[in-house]
């Protein structure tokens, strides 16, 4: 038994001393012959190239968009849509839809209680920006596409878009 016992801690010993430069990288019995220092100097290495790329200045990405819509004219109309088409949104949210190059719309957002605002016909991320800041509207403005607006189903603007129990009302025109 002692035998036994001795044989165990040196075969263990020998292991361990051998295994100094060496990392187990998993169940499987892989293993990697890597030292402490080359792993250090490589993990260095990737940092100083990872603070490389971060100095690199990207231009931002502009977009545009100039939608078909055009303005209301006339007294309001209402449309229903079913509200199984967009279930994430919750009851009671309102959209406005906008133009940023008309007056109207700079009249009415920031008389409109609504929780965000979709902006057409901007030439960039800028108009949306400075259109904001003229109404003194403090709800979010987002940048529209053309999916929202064919999602929507609207004809004109300047349009508000409830969200109601079972359906979602379009007004277009104030």
């Amino acid at each position: 038994m002692k035998t036994l016992f001795l044989l165990f801690f040196m075969c263990f010993f020998a292991y361990s001393s051998f295994a100094e430069g060496i990392i187990d990288l998993g169940e499987d019995g892989f293993v990697c012959p890597l030292n402490v220092a080359q792993i250090k100097q490589n993990y260095s290495e990737k940092i100083k190239s990872a603070s490389a790329l971060g100095s690199i200045k990207h231009d931002p990405i502009d977009i545009a968009y100039q939608s078909n819509l055009k303005k209301h004219i006339g007294p309001a109309g209402i449309t229903r849509i079913s509200k199984t088409t967009f279930p994430a949104i919750p009851t009671g949210t309102k959209i406005l839809v906008i133009s940023v190059n008309d007056a109207q719309s700079m009249a009415i957002a920031p008389q409109i209680s609504a929780n965000y605002a979709l902006a057409i016909d901007y030439a960039s991320l800028q108009d949306i920006a400075e259109f904001q800041a003229k109404a003194g509207v403090k709800y979010p403005i987002q940048p529209a596409t053309e999916d929202y607006i064919n999602a929507f189903k609207i004809n004109s603007y300047p349009a508000l878009v409830t969200f109601k129990e079972n359906e979602i009302e379009v007004q277009e025109g104030f």
